[in-house]
Formats: structure tokens, sequence, C-alpha cells
């Protein structure tokens, strides 16, 4: 239950963003600073697949600045959020109206997970993946490879090794 509700709040602040553009700048800034440190540790993915990516589709902007030859999938479960995306984003994205399970990542080189996810996040941790992930994170679940997104926002990104 706790864990549904932290979903809807962090929901209702995505909804808060969409409607500001200092917000959304203010959001791209430190997720970028935060991708950059991590992409170098994995490289050039060619394929990645971003989960839950599709109300304000940050992860996806961010992706096509910094890895412009990748191939990028939004795999989100709301038909509404792909369509909010596609507003933002160019054509080179590919959009998936599915609620994600991990045996769909097996064609990516790389997967990040968003904090609302609704899976198994702590199998993710403890090593059940067999593709590179980033995972969106509280700002106290540090793991050894990551890097800090924001103090402000008390969340982080974790690199998960398969």
């Amino acid at each position: 239950m706790l864990r549904w509700i932290e979903t809807f709040n962090l929901e209702l602040l995505e909804r808060i963003v969409l409607r500001s553009k200092a917000l959304q700048a203010f959001m791209l800034k430190t997720h970028e600073r935060a991708f950059r440190a991590v992409l170098p540790k994995i490289g050039r993915p060619a394929r990645v697949k971003i989960v839950g990516g599709g109300m304000f589709p940050r992860t996806a902007l961010i992706l096509q600045k910094l890895l412009p030859d990748a191939q990028l999938t939004i795999v989100d479960a709301s038909s509404g959020n792909l369509e909010t995306a596609k507003r933002f984003l160019n054509g080179r994205v590919e959009y998936v109206n599915v609620l994600y399970q991990p045996a769909q990542h097996e064609d990516a080189d790389l997967v990040v997970i968003p904090l609302a996810f609704r899976g198994d996040r702590r199998g993710i941790y403890a090593g059940s993946t067999t593709v590179t992930m980033l995972v969106h994170d509280w700002l106290w679940s540090t793991q050894a490879d990551g890097a800090r997104i924001s103090l402000l926002l008390l969340k982080r990104l974790n690199l998960v090794w398969p």
C-alpha cells in the first residue's frame, strides 16, 4: 500500500512538471549531469529501453542528446503518457504500450528504470538482471556505481551490472 501511495505522488509531481518550463529545465539539467557521470562507465549502448518514460520523457530527451546513434524504446503501460511523450521527442523513438516485464529487455543493451517503477526493484539490485540497468532511486539507496541526480529531489541514478 505504501509503495502505491509513493507511486501516485510521484505521478502527481510529474504532471506538475509538465506544466512548467522552468521545472522541465531543472529536471533535464539535474538528470543530464547524472547520466553524463554514469554513461562513460557503460560505453555506448546501441539499444536502450526506457521503462515508464512516457509522461515527461526527460530520460529519452537526454539520451537522444548523449547517445545520438542509439535506438531508444519507451515502454509504458499508459497510452496517454506515450502520446504526451511524442510531443517532446523526435520520430526516432519507438513507443511500446505494455506493462514492462523483465523478459522484455533481452534485446536491449541498457534498460533505464524509473523511480516510480512498480516491479521488483530488489530483484534488480540482487543481480537477477541479464542486462546493464540504470535505476532511478532515492538518494539513500546507494550502489557502488552511480551518481546523485539532485539533493533537492532526494534522487540518484544507480548503475546495475548483469
